[in-house]
C-alpha cells in the first residue's frame, strides 16, 4: 500500500542509524512490527491472571519455542 506521511527527519535518521535496514521503507516496517509485537505482549500480560488466557507467560514461551500447545 502506498501512503504519504510527514515523518520527523531527525527521528527517521535516528531510526535508520539504529537499524540494520537500508531503506526508509524497511526501517518504518521494522518499527511498525516492533510496535505491534510490543503492544500484543502488553495486552497479553494485562490478561494474565484474569482467566481470559489459560496460560502463564512461561507456558506461552514454551509453546512458542516448541510450536505446540502448552498441554500437549
Amino acid at each position: 500500500m502506498r501512503t504519504t506521511v510527514d515523518i520527523d527527519d531527525k527521528l527517521l535518521d535516528d531510526a535508520m542509524g539504529l537499524s540494520s535496514k537500508k531503506t526508509k521503507k524497511d526501517v518504518i516496517e521494522e518499527a511498525l512490527r516492533e510496535r505491534v509485537k510490543a503492544r500484543r505482549r502488553q495486552l497479553f500480560l494485562e490478561l494474565a491472571g484474569t482467566g481470559a488466557v489459560d496460560m502463564t507467560v512461561k507456558e506461552l514461551q514454551e509453546w512458542r519455542r516448541k510450536g505446540t500447545p502448552a498441554d500437549g
